[in-house]
């Protein structure tokens, strides 16, 4: 089976297809959710993904991204669907489905989460329903009812707002036994990427399974699967980097703690066009461990402004008389050179007053 996250850069930037991303990563996260909605809802689809009347017709399965998890907070609606809690935005949407309601109760927290919630159908149906305790047409029902309300779902929105500008919250970078783990509160992403193992595919076309309309629209089915990954991968790829990167701060909540860091280093590294970078992080927020949201753009600052960050964690430690002693601590604790002039120039910026009087600082 061919997994995307594996394929060279040279396999995952055809000219087309690096057109359509950039369209691609210019959607919104509800455009981008809507669209992910109307492909998983093809009865094409379903046909590949789900086709429990003939388990050989598989042909798409899902790969998590590796240290990923949807955010905990999600499993509100495990908790509603199998412990009777309350989860009002789904209520009135589970009450047309009170059969599938008491069938999920069966299931269990674990094999709910597995199974319906993270769509691991990677079973036939009767080994999925043996798994389950359940009768196969039992096990279609809860897939329905939990298809129906995930169409439901909508993105999170960011409580930052900046000159009308609306964010969306996209994950929370979690510390789970010292390792950063990024939890994700679409489950969207949470499910990771598409796999299509196009050597089975191929061998059902020529078994002559699909009709010719079927063969077209499995063509434009397999190259929206292909952008789709390529955004998710995006992302994640930047949000793991910057986990990566900036883990002294992520570590600390010290914002002097940042390193300079720019979009064309990530776009290098990550062998991602500048514009993709710059594309994928607009607009989109993270949860530091701490509880406190920043833009994506935050973590790439520039050399002045993590100066400026340790200039002000500096001035709020300790009193200095002159700038000439701030000067002479920062490059004493910090390997800094700055003149008089600039550490004045940034105290203006950070609207920290004058030190002294003195003329001669």
């Amino acid at each position: 089976m061919e997994n995307y996250l594996d394929l060279t850069p040279q396999q995952r930037t055809k000219p087309l297809l690096q057109i359509r991303l950039s369209n691609f990563l210019e959607l919104s996260e509800e455009e981008f959710l809507q669209l992910i909605r109307e492909v998983e809802g093809d009865d094409l689809f379903r046909r590949l993904f789900i086709p429990f009347k003939d388990f050989s017709l598989k042909v798409i399965t899902r790969k998590k991204f590796p240290s990923t998890q949807i955010k905990p907070d999600f499993f509100e609606f495990c908790d509603y669907l199998l412990e009777s809690k309350s989860f009002p935005d789904v209520e009135s949407i589970l009450s047309h489905y009170p059969q599938a309601v008491k069938i999920a109760k069966k299931i269990g927290k674990e094999n709910f989460k597995n199974y319906f919630l993270y769509n691991e159908f990677d079973l036939p149906l009767k080994e999925l329903a043996k798994k389950c305790r359940l009768r196969e047409e039992e096990i279609l029902k809860v897939i329905e009812m939990v298809d129906k309300v995930f169409l439901t779902v909508k993105p999170h929105q960011s409580l930052l707002k900046t000159e009308g500008i609306s964010y969306s919250r996209i994950a929370s970078i979690s510390k789970i036994n010292e390792n950063f783990f990024i939890e994700f509160f679409s489950l969207d992403l949470a499910r990771g990427v598409y796999n299509i193992d196009y050597t089975k595919l191929k061998r059902l076309k020529e078994k002559g399974i699909f009709s010719k309309e079927e063969l077209k629209r499995i063509g434009f089915l397999t190259e929206k699967l292909t952008l789709i990954n390529l955004r998710k991968s995006t992302l994640f790829k930047i949000v793991n980097f910057i986990v990566k990167k900036q883990k002294p701060f992520l570590e600390t909540s010290q914002k002097e703690k940042l390193l300079p860091l720019t979009q064309k280093e990530a776009a290098k590294f990550l062998n991602i066009s500048l514009s993709g970078v710059s594309r994928a992080i607009k607009y989109k927020t993270v949860e530091a461990p701490w509880g406190e949201e920043f833009p994506l753009r935050f973590f790439f600052p520039s050399l002045k402004t993590v100066r400026i960050f340790i200039l002000k964690g500096l001035l709020e430690k300790e009193e200095f008389k002159t700038d000439r002693e701030v000067s002479q601590s920062l490059k004493e604790n910090y390997g800094i050179y700055l003149s008089r002039r600039t550490i004045a120039k940034y105290r203006k910026e950070l609207k920290v007053s004058a030190l002294s009087k003195n003329k001669n600082r």
